[in-house]
């Protein structure tokens, strides 16, 4: 595993082929459309493994919309912090995502997840 992310690495910072003289996989698909591409996901995780579940499925084309409470999913806050207080952590995890504050405490936010919940696919 290690090796593959190097040599794909290798290969985004100047070209490098597998010893059997094929490219890297990342370079096989440039041009081709993401395998999920369509596909809505409905994110309502928070912290670490929803949402970097989400992000996976975004890598792979996935139209990801997060649902956060109104004061935000807590990893916003979480470890070290970036010039504007924004976590590292966030930036990674909610990277090819959009996101949408709704107070599920309330009916109206329960009507939007609902709707929501309605139109994406997973």
């Amino acid at each position: 595993m290690i090796r593959t992310y190097l040599g794909m690495r290798r290969l985004a910072l100047g070209g490098r082929r597998q010893p059997n003289g094929r490219k890297w996989l990342c370079s096989q698909h440039k041009g081709k459309r993401p395998p999920l591409e369509g596909v809505r996901v409905l994110e309502l995780g928070q912290l670490i493994a929803g949402p970097w579940a989400g992000t996976v499925l975004a890598y792979f084309g996935a139209d990801v919309v997060k649902v956060e409470p109104p004061n935000g999913d807590p990893i916003r806050g979480w470890r070290m912090l970036d010039e504007t207080g924004t976590s590292y952590w966030w930036r990674g995890h909610a990277r090819n995502k959009r996101s949408i504050c709704v107070d599920l405490n309330t009916e109206q936010g329960r009507e939007v997840v609902k709707k929501l919940a309605g139109e994406s696919d997973v």
